[in-house]
Protein backbone atom coordinates (compact mmCIF):
# COMPACT_ATOMS: atom_id res chain seq x y z
CA UNK A 1 0.00 0.00 0.00
CA UNK A 2 1.24 3.49 -0.84
CA UNK A 3 2.64 5.41 2.10
CA UNK A 4 1.86 8.85 0.70
CA UNK A 5 0.60 10.98 3.57
CA UNK A 6 -2.61 12.43 2.15
CA UNK A 7 -5.06 11.13 4.73
CA UNK A 8 -7.39 13.66 6.37
CA UNK A 9 -7.00 14.22 10.09
CA UNK A 10 -9.18 12.12 12.33
CA UNK A 11 -11.19 14.20 14.80
CA UNK A 12 -14.81 14.86 15.77
CA UNK A 13 -16.70 16.45 12.89
CA UNK A 14 -19.79 18.04 14.41
CA UNK A 15 -18.59 21.50 13.36
CA UNK A 16 -16.07 20.39 10.73
CA UNK A 17 -16.33 19.91 6.99
CA UNK A 18 -14.60 16.91 5.38
CA UNK A 19 -11.14 18.15 4.43
CA UNK A 20 -10.54 16.09 1.26
CA UNK A 21 -11.63 18.22 -1.68
CA UNK A 22 -13.87 16.63 -4.31
CA UNK A 23 -11.91 17.97 -7.27
CA UNK A 24 -8.74 16.36 -5.91
CA UNK A 25 -9.89 12.88 -6.99
CA UNK A 26 -10.71 14.01 -10.53
CA UNK A 27 -7.43 15.88 -10.87
CA UNK A 28 -5.41 12.91 -9.68
CA UNK A 29 -7.17 10.56 -12.09
CA UNK A 30 -6.57 12.91 -14.99
CA UNK A 31 -2.88 13.29 -14.19
CA UNK A 32 -2.44 9.57 -13.56
CA UNK A 33 -3.28 8.65 -17.14
CA UNK A 34 -3.60 5.05 -18.30
CA UNK A 35 0.04 4.35 -19.24
CA UNK A 36 1.96 4.64 -16.00
CA UNK A 37 0.79 1.51 -14.17
CA UNK A 38 2.96 2.23 -11.12
CA UNK A 39 1.46 5.72 -10.85
CA UNK A 40 -2.03 4.26 -11.12
CA UNK A 41 -1.22 1.70 -8.44
CA UNK A 42 -0.12 4.47 -6.09
CA UNK A 43 -3.30 6.40 -6.81
CA UNK A 44 -5.47 3.32 -6.13
CA UNK A 45 -3.70 2.81 -2.80
CA UNK A 46 -4.15 6.47 -1.91
CA UNK A 47 -7.87 6.31 -2.65
CA UNK A 48 -8.21 3.22 -0.47
CA UNK A 49 -6.42 5.01 2.37
CA UNK A 50 -8.72 7.99 2.02
CA UNK A 51 -11.80 5.76 2.15
CA UNK A 52 -10.52 4.29 5.41
CA UNK A 53 -9.77 7.74 6.82
CA UNK A 54 -13.22 9.04 5.85
CA UNK A 55 -14.78 6.00 7.49
CA UNK A 56 -12.87 6.83 10.67
CA UNK A 57 -14.15 10.41 10.51
CA UNK A 58 -17.69 9.12 10.09
CA UNK A 59 -17.36 6.87 13.13
CA UNK A 60 -15.97 9.80 15.17
CA UNK A 61 -18.90 11.93 14.07
CA UNK A 62 -21.43 9.28 15.10
CA UNK A 63 -19.73 8.80 18.47
CA UNK A 64 -19.73 12.55 19.17
CA UNK A 65 -23.39 12.80 18.23
CA UNK A 66 -24.25 9.85 20.47
CA UNK A 67 -22.43 11.44 23.41
CA UNK A 68 -24.12 14.82 22.95
CA UNK A 69 -27.58 13.27 22.67
CA UNK A 70 -26.87 11.18 25.75
CA UNK A 71 -25.94 14.36 27.67
CA UNK A 72 -29.21 15.97 26.62
CA UNK A 73 -31.14 12.91 27.79
CA UNK A 74 -29.40 13.11 31.17
CA UNK A 75 -30.49 16.76 31.49
CA UNK A 76 -34.06 15.73 30.61
CA UNK A 77 -34.07 12.98 33.24
CA UNK A 78 -32.71 15.36 35.90
CA UNK A 79 -35.39 17.90 35.09
CA UNK A 80 -32.93 20.57 33.92
CA UNK A 81 -34.78 20.54 30.60
CA UNK A 82 -38.49 20.52 31.35
CA UNK A 83 -40.11 21.28 27.98
CA UNK A 84 -40.48 18.59 25.31
CA UNK A 85 -40.29 21.33 22.69
CA UNK A 86 -37.00 22.60 24.14
CA UNK A 87 -35.60 19.05 24.25
CA UNK A 88 -36.58 18.52 20.59
CA UNK A 89 -35.02 21.87 19.63
CA UNK A 90 -31.71 21.08 21.32
CA UNK A 91 -31.66 17.56 19.83
CA UNK A 92 -32.15 19.01 16.35
CA UNK A 93 -29.22 21.35 16.89
CA UNK A 94 -27.05 18.30 17.49
CA UNK A 95 -28.52 16.06 14.79
CA UNK A 96 -28.91 18.39 11.81
CA UNK A 97 -25.26 19.55 11.54
CA UNK A 98 -24.13 15.96 12.08
CA UNK A 99 -26.47 14.72 9.35
CA UNK A 100 -25.14 17.32 6.90
CA UNK A 101 -21.52 16.35 7.49
CA UNK A 102 -22.52 12.67 7.55
CA UNK A 103 -24.02 12.99 4.05
CA UNK A 104 -20.97 14.85 2.75
CA UNK A 105 -18.61 12.16 4.03
CA UNK A 106 -20.76 9.36 2.59
CA UNK A 107 -20.80 11.12 -0.80
CA UNK A 108 -17.02 11.53 -0.72
CA UNK A 109 -16.58 7.85 0.16
CA UNK A 110 -18.76 6.89 -2.80
CA UNK A 111 -16.78 9.20 -5.07
CA UNK A 112 -13.53 7.55 -4.05
CA UNK A 113 -14.93 4.04 -4.43
CA UNK A 114 -16.03 4.82 -7.99
CA UNK A 115 -12.71 6.50 -8.76
CA UNK A 116 -10.87 3.41 -7.47
CA UNK A 117 -12.96 1.16 -9.73
CA UNK A 118 -12.13 3.35 -12.73
CA UNK A 119 -8.42 3.23 -11.96
CA UNK A 120 -8.49 -0.55 -11.50
CA UNK A 121 -10.21 -0.88 -14.89
CA UNK A 122 -7.34 1.06 -16.46
CA UNK A 123 -4.71 -0.99 -14.66
CA UNK A 124 -6.01 -4.54 -15.20
CA UNK A 125 -7.03 -5.40 -18.78
CA UNK A 126 -9.46 -8.35 -19.11
CA UNK A 127 -8.09 -11.86 -19.48
CA UNK A 128 -9.68 -14.30 -21.94
CA UNK A 129 -12.50 -15.42 -19.64
CA UNK A 130 -13.52 -11.94 -18.59
CA UNK A 131 -13.27 -10.70 -22.19
CA UNK A 132 -15.59 -13.51 -23.29
CA UNK A 133 -18.17 -12.37 -20.76
CA UNK A 134 -17.76 -8.73 -21.79
CA UNK A 135 -18.30 -9.74 -25.43
CA UNK A 136 -21.68 -11.22 -24.48
CA UNK A 137 -22.86 -7.61 -23.96
CA UNK A 138 -25.07 -8.70 -21.08
CA UNK A 139 -25.68 -5.13 -19.97
CA UNK A 140 -27.86 -4.41 -23.01
CA UNK A 141 -29.57 -7.82 -22.78
CA UNK A 142 -30.39 -8.19 -19.06
CA UNK A 143 -34.11 -8.69 -19.68
CA UNK A 144 -33.35 -11.75 -21.85
CA UNK A 145 -31.97 -13.61 -18.86
CA UNK A 146 -34.56 -12.69 -16.23
CA UNK A 147 -36.89 -15.58 -16.99
CA UNK A 148 -36.42 -17.84 -14.00
CA UNK A 149 -34.80 -17.29 -10.63
CA UNK A 150 -32.62 -20.36 -10.06
CA UNK A 151 -31.58 -19.91 -6.43
CA UNK A 152 -31.45 -17.57 -3.46
CA UNK A 153 -28.64 -15.04 -3.86
CA UNK A 154 -26.45 -13.17 -1.44
CA UNK A 155 -27.26 -10.04 0.52
CA UNK A 156 -29.71 -7.70 -1.22
CA UNK A 157 -29.96 -10.10 -4.20
CA UNK A 158 -33.14 -9.69 -6.22
CA UNK A 159 -32.63 -12.74 -8.42
CA UNK A 160 -30.03 -15.20 -9.76
CA UNK A 161 -30.27 -16.24 -13.42
CA UNK A 162 -28.48 -18.71 -15.71
CA UNK A 163 -26.26 -17.48 -18.55
CA UNK A 164 -24.62 -19.57 -21.28
CA UNK A 165 -26.37 -22.81 -20.31
CA UNK A 166 -25.47 -22.44 -16.66
CA UNK A 167 -21.75 -21.73 -17.12
CA UNK A 168 -22.27 -18.28 -15.56
CA UNK A 169 -24.90 -16.70 -13.36
CA UNK A 170 -26.31 -13.19 -13.45
CA UNK A 171 -27.10 -11.75 -10.02
CA UNK A 172 -29.46 -8.81 -9.80
CA UNK A 173 -28.98 -6.56 -6.78
CA UNK A 174 -30.57 -3.35 -5.61
CA UNK A 175 -29.26 -0.05 -6.88
CA UNK A 176 -26.36 1.49 -5.00
CA UNK A 177 -24.24 -1.65 -4.66
CA UNK A 178 -21.99 -0.91 -7.66
CA UNK A 179 -19.63 1.18 -5.54
CA UNK A 180 -19.08 -1.86 -3.29
CA UNK A 181 -18.94 -4.62 -5.93
CA UNK A 182 -17.48 -2.83 -8.96
CA UNK A 183 -13.85 -3.63 -8.17
CA UNK A 184 -14.41 -7.39 -7.74
CA UNK A 185 -13.71 -8.38 -11.40
CA UNK A 186 -10.27 -6.77 -11.15
CA UNK A 187 -9.42 -8.06 -7.68
CA UNK A 188 -10.40 -11.62 -8.67
CA UNK A 189 -8.93 -11.79 -12.15
CA UNK A 190 -5.76 -13.69 -11.18
CA UNK A 191 -7.71 -16.30 -9.18
CA UNK A 192 -7.75 -19.72 -10.84
CA UNK A 193 -9.46 -21.90 -8.28
CA UNK A 194 -12.72 -23.76 -8.73
CA UNK A 195 -13.46 -23.20 -5.04
CA UNK A 196 -13.63 -19.45 -5.70
CA UNK A 197 -16.05 -18.61 -8.53
CA UNK A 198 -14.87 -15.37 -10.08
CA UNK A 199 -16.92 -12.23 -10.49
CA UNK A 200 -16.38 -11.35 -14.17
CA UNK A 201 -18.41 -8.19 -14.67
CA UNK A 202 -20.38 -5.68 -12.60
CA UNK A 203 -22.57 -3.01 -14.16
CA UNK A 204 -25.63 -0.86 -13.57
CA UNK A 205 -28.76 -1.12 -15.72
CA UNK A 206 -32.47 -0.45 -15.32
CA UNK A 207 -31.90 1.08 -11.88
CA UNK A 208 -30.23 -2.08 -10.51
CA UNK A 209 -26.71 -3.40 -10.13
CA UNK A 210 -25.88 -6.66 -11.92
CA UNK A 211 -23.02 -9.04 -11.20
CA UNK A 212 -21.89 -11.76 -13.64
CA UNK A 213 -19.89 -14.58 -12.11
CA UNK A 214 -18.89 -18.19 -12.54
CA UNK A 215 -21.32 -20.69 -11.12
CA UNK A 216 -20.37 -22.12 -7.73
CA UNK A 217 -19.67 -25.86 -7.49
CA UNK A 218 -21.86 -28.04 -5.29
CA UNK A 219 -24.86 -27.12 -3.13
CA UNK A 220 -25.40 -24.31 -0.67
CA UNK A 221 -24.66 -25.27 2.92
CA UNK A 222 -28.14 -24.32 4.08
CA UNK A 223 -29.37 -27.17 1.87
CA UNK A 224 -27.35 -29.74 3.81
CA UNK A 225 -28.40 -31.38 7.05
CA UNK A 226 -26.12 -31.45 10.09
CA UNK A 227 -25.62 -35.17 9.50
CA UNK A 228 -24.33 -34.43 6.00
CA UNK A 229 -22.08 -31.65 7.26
CA UNK A 230 -20.65 -33.87 10.00
CA UNK A 231 -19.18 -36.37 7.51
CA UNK A 232 -17.22 -33.73 5.56
CA UNK A 233 -13.54 -34.72 5.94
CA UNK A 234 -11.23 -32.61 8.12
CA UNK A 235 -8.99 -31.78 5.15
CA UNK A 236 -11.87 -29.94 3.47
CA UNK A 237 -12.37 -27.82 6.58
CA UNK A 238 -8.61 -27.16 6.67
CA UNK A 239 -8.66 -26.02 3.04
CA UNK A 240 -11.74 -23.92 3.73
CA UNK A 241 -9.92 -21.83 6.36
CA UNK A 242 -6.74 -21.63 4.24
CA UNK A 243 -8.77 -20.30 1.31
CA UNK A 244 -10.38 -17.65 3.52
CA UNK A 245 -6.95 -16.42 4.64
CA UNK A 246 -5.62 -16.42 1.05
CA UNK A 247 -8.62 -14.39 -0.13
CA UNK A 248 -7.97 -11.98 2.73
CA UNK A 249 -4.54 -11.18 1.26
CA UNK A 250 -6.25 -10.28 -2.04
CA UNK A 251 -8.51 -7.71 -0.32
CA UNK A 252 -11.43 -10.15 -0.55
CA UNK A 253 -13.49 -10.86 2.56
CA UNK A 254 -16.13 -13.47 3.26
CA UNK A 255 -19.64 -12.75 4.47
CA UNK A 256 -20.16 -15.24 7.33
CA UNK A 257 -23.67 -14.01 8.14
CA UNK A 258 -25.44 -17.05 6.65
CA UNK A 259 -24.77 -20.58 5.43
CA UNK A 260 -26.11 -19.82 1.95
CA UNK A 261 -22.93 -17.83 1.19
CA UNK A 262 -20.98 -21.12 1.10
CA UNK A 263 -21.24 -24.16 -1.16
CA UNK A 264 -19.96 -27.70 -0.73
CA UNK A 265 -19.00 -30.42 -3.17
CA UNK A 266 -17.69 -33.81 -2.01
CA UNK A 267 -14.77 -33.65 -4.44
CA UNK A 268 -14.01 -29.93 -4.62
CA UNK A 269 -14.71 -28.99 -1.01
CA UNK A 270 -16.09 -25.64 0.17
CA UNK A 271 -16.57 -22.71 -2.20
CA UNK A 272 -17.63 -19.11 -1.72
CA UNK A 273 -20.11 -16.58 -3.06
CA UNK A 274 -20.89 -12.99 -2.08
CA UNK A 275 -17.28 -12.07 -1.36
CA UNK A 276 -16.71 -8.45 -0.42
CA UNK A 277 -14.07 -5.89 -1.35
CA UNK A 278 -12.31 -4.79 1.83
CA UNK A 279 -11.18 -1.58 0.12
CA UNK A 280 -14.78 -0.58 -0.55
CA UNK A 281 -16.06 -1.28 2.94
CA UNK A 282 -13.23 0.72 4.46
CA UNK A 283 -11.46 -2.06 6.32
CA UNK A 284 -7.75 -1.65 7.00
CA UNK A 285 -5.16 -4.09 8.32
CA UNK A 286 -6.07 -7.68 9.28
CA UNK A 287 -9.41 -7.87 7.51
CA UNK A 288 -10.48 -11.41 8.36
CA UNK A 289 -10.14 -11.06 12.11
CA UNK A 290 -11.12 -13.50 14.84
CA UNK A 291 -14.53 -11.84 15.19
CA UNK A 292 -15.27 -12.76 11.58
CA UNK A 293 -14.03 -16.31 12.08
CA UNK A 294 -15.95 -16.65 15.32
CA UNK A 295 -19.09 -15.54 13.49
CA UNK A 296 -18.38 -18.17 10.85
CA UNK A 297 -18.23 -20.83 13.55
CA UNK A 298 -21.54 -19.67 15.03
CA UNK A 299 -23.30 -19.65 11.64
CA UNK A 300 -21.98 -23.00 10.45
CA UNK A 301 -22.45 -24.58 13.88
CA UNK A 302 -26.15 -23.81 13.63
CA UNK A 303 -28.73 -23.24 16.32
CA UNK A 304 -28.02 -26.68 17.79
CA UNK A 305 -24.28 -25.92 18.07
CA UNK A 306 -23.39 -29.20 16.35
CA UNK A 307 -20.36 -30.39 18.34
CA UNK A 308 -18.78 -32.56 15.62
CA UNK A 309 -19.00 -29.71 13.14
CA UNK A 310 -17.64 -27.17 15.62
CA UNK A 311 -14.75 -29.47 16.54
CA UNK A 312 -13.72 -29.75 12.86
CA UNK A 313 -13.91 -25.99 12.35
CA UNK A 314 -11.89 -25.29 15.48
CA UNK A 315 -9.31 -27.90 14.45
CA UNK A 316 -9.02 -26.21 11.04
CA UNK A 317 -8.47 -22.85 12.71
CA UNK A 318 -5.81 -24.33 15.00
CA UNK A 319 -4.12 -25.96 12.02
CA UNK A 320 -4.01 -22.54 10.34
CA UNK A 321 -2.63 -20.90 13.48
CA UNK A 322 -5.78 -18.79 13.98
CA UNK A 323 -7.30 -20.35 17.12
Amino acid sequence: MSSRDTDPSVKPLVDQKPDIEQNEVKANIETAGVVDVERLGEEISRLKQEIVALRTQLESLHQRQKEELSSLMDLWKKGTITSKERFAELSSKVQLPCQQVDNEIINKMKERRIARIELLSNTIPPDNLRQRVLDLDIKSRVKEFENEDIQAGGSRAMGVFDIEDGEFVLIKKSGGTYEYDGALPYLMQDIENERVPRVLDVFEAEGSTYKVMEKAVGVQLDGLTDDQLEVIPQEHFDQFIKDILILDKKSLIIDPSKRSNFFYDSEVGFSFIDLGDSGAVSIEGDKTDMATLDNLIVVLGGEQKNKKLLDKLEMALRNAGKY
